[in-house]
């Protein structure tokens, strides 16, 4: 699964459709990624973990690379790195569409 590459982005401004106020979630170029109704308390936080999923996916595709040349290595692999490692995969599956 593809999904639209970011950096994503919530505008300071809120958007209105339809005379109800929602917070955008668009990349920098201004497409579309998703709109959350303003009126929600929680929705700018979530609309910020929205807008950081690209680079929080990155980053735990990059954590579970190092996690997997870890374990190929001579180092000591604790039942921790291995759950670690197993959570890393099923939410980097999670995220791609893919299972594990």
């Amino acid at each position: 699964m593809k999904h639209t590459p970011g950096p994503w982005i919530v505008p300071k401004r809120k958007a209105t459709l339809a005379r109800f106020d929602y917070t955008k979630i668009e990349t920098r170029g201004g497409t579309l990624i998703a709109f959350l109704p303003a009126a929600a308390t929680d929705n700018d936080a979530n609309a910020r973990l929205i807008a950081a999923a690209p680079k929080l996916l990155l980053a735990l595709q990059t954590a579970f690379e190092h996690s997997c040349n870890r374990a190929d290595s001579r180092v000591k692999w604790t039942q921790m790195d291995q759950i670690v490692h197993d959570e890393m995969s099923a939410a980097i599956a999670k995220a791609t569409g893919e299972t594990t």
